[in-house]
């Protein structure tokens, strides 16, 4: 899956590159109601957007509103809940202040902190 292709920061430049950015958040939002592929996408970000590259492209597709909407639509899931918090620190992590405003401003926080609410048994390792 492009989730364990981009474990390496070599791949995840190539996926980059390619533009899988564009195609997992395409495809996170003509499935918006599938579970499995919105969990799978945002998985695969999780490790794509630590690249740079990969998390401006993102920006630029405002990504923070699909993962914000993948998780409003989808409460009950812990796995896509924790794969949403992934994306969303590994966005932050980069400390760019583009991709922590759009974080803030699309509601990425508030999601945070009601996902930690609603699964705290799950969420624990968070």
């Amino acid at each position: 899956t492009m989730y364990t292709l981009a474990l390496t920061p070599p791949a995840r430049s190539q996926l980059t590159t390619a533009g899988a950015t564009h195609e997992v958040l395409s495809a996170m939002r003509n499935f918006s109601s599938v579970i499995a592929v919105q969990h799978r996408c945002l998985a695969a970000l999780s490790n794509l957007t630590l690249d740079f590259a990969a998390a401006e492209a993102l920006e630029k597709e405002n990504g923070v509103a699909a993962i914000v909407a993948a998780m409003k639509a989808h409460p009950e899931h812990a796995g896509l809940q924790e794969a949403a918090c992934f994306v969303i620190c590994s966005l932050t992590s980069h400390r760019d202040a583009r991709l922590s405003s759009q974080v803030t401003e699309q509601g990425g926080i508030s999601q945070i902190v009601g996902c930690l609410r609603a699964h705290q048994p799950e969420t624990a390792r968070l």
